[in-house]
C-alpha cells in the first residue's frame, strides 16, 4: 500500500511472466498475424493491440512457466483461434480499430474478403 492506505496501481501494460516467455509467446503471435497485416486484412495499430492482449491473456494462465516450447506445442491451435477472436470482434465492432478487411478479388470470382481466404 501507499500513503493514505491506499494501494499502489499495477502497471497494465506488463504483461505478467518471465520475460523470455513473453517474447516467445509474443513473437509466435507477431509471426501469425504477419500474413494478415500483409494482406492489408489488418492494420498495424490494431495487429499490435491484438497480440498484446491475446499475449496477456496466454501469459496470465502461464505465468508461473519457465519455458514457452511447452505451452506453444499444447496450444498453438488455441492461441490461433484467441487471436482470430479478437481480429473478428475488432471487425464486428464496426471497424473501431480501423481494421476492416481490404475488397479483394477473392477465390471463384467472389468479391471482398473472406476468411478461409489463403490468409489462415
Amino acid at each position: 500500500t501507499t500513503e493514505g492506505g491506499k494501494a499502489a496501481v499495477v502497471d497494465e501494460g506488463v504483461i505478467p511472466g518471465r520475460p523470455r516467455v513473453v517474447a516467445a509467446v509474443r513473437a509466435f503471435v507477431d509471426a501469425y498475424m504477419e500474413p494478415l497485416v500483409d494482406v492489408g486484412a489488418v492494420q498495424a495499430p490494431t495487429a499490435r493491440t491484438v497480440a498484446r492482449k491475446a499475449t496477456a491473456k496466454v501469459m496470465a494462465k502461464h505465468e508461473r512457466a519457465k519455458d514457452a516450447a511447452p505451452i506453444l506445442a499444447r496450444e498453438s491451435d488455441a492461441i490461433k483461434k484467441l487471436v482470430k477472436a479478437y481480429v473478428q470482434r475488432g471487425q464486428k465492432d464496426g471497424g473501431r480499430g480501423g481494421n476492416e478487411p481490404p475488397v479483394r478479388e477473392a477465390k471463384g470470382g467472389q468479391g471482398g474478403f473472406r476468411w478461409d481466404d489463403d490468409v489462415w
